[in-house]
């Protein structure tokens, strides 16, 4: 399931109460703006519920605005979940937003993204190589995650880059903004000293 890949442009927009279970039992993980300059956009908003289930048999990742890809997603009163239906590991296993010189803008104004997977998320980068020695690669381009009065959730931990925390990471050219509400960022088992 792709939307706006290989140069070119594509739109998910779910409104009032509607619900999309994407299910990615194939190949290839579910992304939006992959790849060659091409240009995703997402809106979730009135109580629409969107869930991407990454479970492929090669890539249990989720990218947004990746590879020179760009994406803008709007979270406005609607709820985004990320599940991992396969409970296992790949090589670059996790949800990205803005890896690989992509580039991210993210806003959640109203509502949340919930992140249950037992992977790292990124920001402005991507962890590689999960199965044997993980690394952070940052992104050279900018990349941002806006929150108002919605919120970012993540409940597990992957225990390849950090067994007792949940692993989210932000790139050096990358933003986590709080702007004008009350929002927040709960990740699992982080204290205020993470």
């Amino acid at each position: 399931f792709k939307v706006g890949v290989s140069g070119g442009t594509g739109s998910l927009i779910l409104g009032q109460n509607a619900t999309l279970n994407v299910e990615s039992v194939g190949s290839w993980g579910p992304g939006i703006g992959q790849n060659s300059s091409s240009v995703g956009t997402l809106v979730v908003s009135n109580n629409a519920t969107l869930t991407f289930n990454v479970g492929g048999s090669q890539e249990r990742r989720l990218t947004w605005g990746i590879n020179t890809a760009t994406i803008v997603a709007t979270i406005l009163g609607g709820t985004v979940n990320v599940t991992n239906g396969a409970a296992a590991i790949e090589d670059q296993g996790g949800f990205s937003i803005g890896a690989q010189n992509g580039q991210g803008t993210v806003s959640i104004i109203a509502g949340a993204i919930t992140d249950t997977m037992p992977l790292p998320f990124g920001l402005g980068g991507q962890y590689q190589n999960l199965t044997t020695t993980p690394t952070w690669v940052d992104s050279t381009t900018t990349s941002s995650l806006i929150i108002s009065n919605g919120s970012f959730v993540m409940t597990d931990i992957c225990p390849t880059t950090d067994g007792s925390k949940a692993t989210f990471n932000v790139g050096t050219n990358s933003y986590v903004i709080f702007y004008n509400g009350t929002g927040s960022l709960s990740l699992a088992n982080w204290s205020s000293s993470d």
